[in-house]
């Protein structure tokens, strides 16, 4: 090849000319298939990018549906299902004519259960069982017990208000109403505290005194269907990052 290039005369010149293009047509055909898979990667690359934000976008609005019907479903469920409440230590009972205690002071333990609130931040208890050594008070379940218990959406104030039961004392069934105040968010109130309850008939002196505190025990219902909706929301891919990380066009 050198001595070609450096040959003097017409031939030479034509021999080095017929080189030349063969190379430069050669350059040519390496630069357009360079060119066509740059083009072709750039177009797959698009499409591929698309599809990422596409596919992102679709779980973005299934996750968003999700949680929709999650805050449509949990008041009902919430609502449907009774708050339990426990008695906590400290809880009494003791017998009465009027002010005057005609018994000793007993510890108290038990459970209720309340459904609501209505319209009217009312509270139905659906179950209450109480004893102590000596007394059993349970919940009265005809349609004589038309009472509810209620919760201030306003204040702290809570009025207790069922008829009762009872085994060791009389009359029976009673009143087992009071006062007291309560703590957490007034439709699902988390502890309750009623330091002076009477026990009381129409006519009759109150013949029982019952001072307790219950906090809630928390259902699983409304939380499970919390939490599995979360984990829905993680699995489609909520959490991922933005669309942004997928961007479209040339950079």
């Amino acid at each position: 090849m050198c001595a070609v290039a450096a040959a003097p005369g017409p031939a030479g010149v034509r021999v080095w000319a017929i080189m030349s293009r063969a190379r430069a047509q050669g350059r040519g055909g390496r630069r357009r298939r360079v060119l066509v898979l740059a083009i072709l990667g750039h177009s797959l690359t698009r499409v591929w990018r698309n599809c990422m934000n596409q596919r992102y976008e679709l779980r973005r609005r299934l996750a968003l549906a999700i949680a929709l019907v999650i805050s449509f479903l949990l008041p009902p469920v919430a609502q449907a299902t009774p708050l339990t409440y426990v008695l906590l230590p400290g809880s009494t009972i003791t017998p009465t004519s009027g002010s005057t205690p005609t018994g000793p002071t007993e510890p108290l333990t038990g459970t209720f259960q309340l459904v609501g609130p209505d319209l009217g931040n009312g509270f139905d208890a659906v179950a209450l069982s109480f004893a102590s050594p000596s007394f059993s008070i349970t919940l009265n379940l005809t349609a004589l017990n038309d009472l509810e218990t209620f919760v201030s959406p306003i204040s702290s104030l809570s009025i207790f208000a069922e008829i009762v039961d009872l085994v060791g004392l009389s009359p029976s069934p009673a009143e087992l109403v009071g006062s007291g105040t309560y703590l957490g968010p007034s439709s699902s109130p988390t502890f309750l505290s009623y330091p002076s309850l009477r026990l009381e008939r129409v006519g009759i002196l109150p013949f029982a005194e019952l001072s307790f505190s219950a906090s809630v025990v928390p259902e699983p219902a409304g939380w499970l269907l919390f939490a599995t909706a979360f984990a829905a929301i993680l699995v489609l891919g909520l959490g991922r990052k933005s669309p942004s990380v997928f961007p479209v066009g040339p950079r």
